[in-house]
């Protein structure tokens, strides 16, 4: 899923994957095919979110991978000043009630800041997903910092299939003890 910043002409011609799929070669397409343009103000993750969620989830490990260079909407996710568009928050989406989702239909989530802007609202991020958490033994969420100056795609790629292979033996393990 993409999404765009608020304020670009664009902000509606979101990238959707038509389904969920294991086929690496047709998503490696797909984010090629992406083009990451904008920066004049906090994202529409909110879009991002919700249309992740809406995603018809069938398998036992469900993994979402949150890649993002600025916050969403609402200064209590930032702090920034005279950055935001609309300091409030987004009205169109509760972030706090999108992220509590993923836990609550048992998609573990990675996020990863790629920079200092996002560091404030994964914080929050952890305490929302936490809430939505079913036990203990339910999905989780990870917050890593990537620093694109100093690590390169390899090392991404590495990090996200170091925790995919963690949360499908946590699942696997979890149902066979139970």
């Amino acid at each position: 899923i993409g999404y765009r910043d608020d304020l670009d002409s664009n902000r509606y011609e979101y990238l959707i994957y038509p389904e969920l799929t294991n086929k690496y070669d047709k998503v490696k397409e797909f984010i090629s095919s992406a083009k990451a343009d904008g920066g004049k103000d906090c994202e529409d993750m909110g879009a991002g979110l919700q249309n992740t969620l809406n995603y018809e989830w069938k398998g036992n490990t469900r993994f979402a991978i949150l890649i993002a260079d600025a916050p969403c909407h609402g200064e209590q996710y930032h702090g920034i000043k005279k950055f935001d568009s609309m300091p409030k928050g987004d009205p169109k989406y509760k972030i706090d009630q999108l992220v509590q989702q993923f836990a609550e239909k048992n998609i573990n989530l990675m996020c990863l800041n790629i920079t200092e802007l996002t560091v404030k609202l994964y914080n929050n991020f952890v305490d929302y997903y936490q809430k939505g958490r079913k036990n203990e033994n339910s999905s989780s969420i990870y917050v890593g910092i990537f620093n694109e100056e100093k690590e390169d795609t390899e090392m991404l790629v590495d990090l996200i299939v170091k925790h995919a292979k963690l949360y499908y033996e946590k699942r696997h393990y979890y149902n066979d003890e139970n």
